[in-house]
């Protein structure tokens, strides 16, 4: 009777799914660094343009790897994940930099 109300546990995502969100992720820093730096702002100043323009890809990549972990661990994750961005935008804007 009970088991019909049951909610089924979410799926951890698959390696190919972790791959691809992780590649449009990756994609999206590194397309939009290239668009919006100037070259003369601090590397700070354009990773924190990237944190809007990416946002959509972000949130994603969040979805996918917290998908099947309780709310205390996607708070966690999220927290995580948004220390984490600035590092990696400013990472990709100076490899960018580097590379041109």
């Amino acid at each position: 009777m009970f088991a019909a109300c049951a909610i089924a546990e979410p799926l951890p995502a698959s390696k190919e799914e972790k791959r691809a969100v992780m590649a449009s992720y990756s994609d999206c820093l590194h397309t939009n660094a290239r668009k919006l730096d100037d070259h003369r702002s601090d590397a700070s100043t354009i990773a924190l343009s990237l944190r809007s323009v990416c946002a959509k890809e972000f949130f994603k990549l969040m979805d996918v790897f917290g998908r099947h972990l309780d709310p205390v661990e996607r708070l966690i994750l999220a927290k995580e994940g948004e220390e984490n961005f600035m590092r990696h935008a400013i990472e990709t804007v100076l490899r960018e930099r580097a590379g041109r």
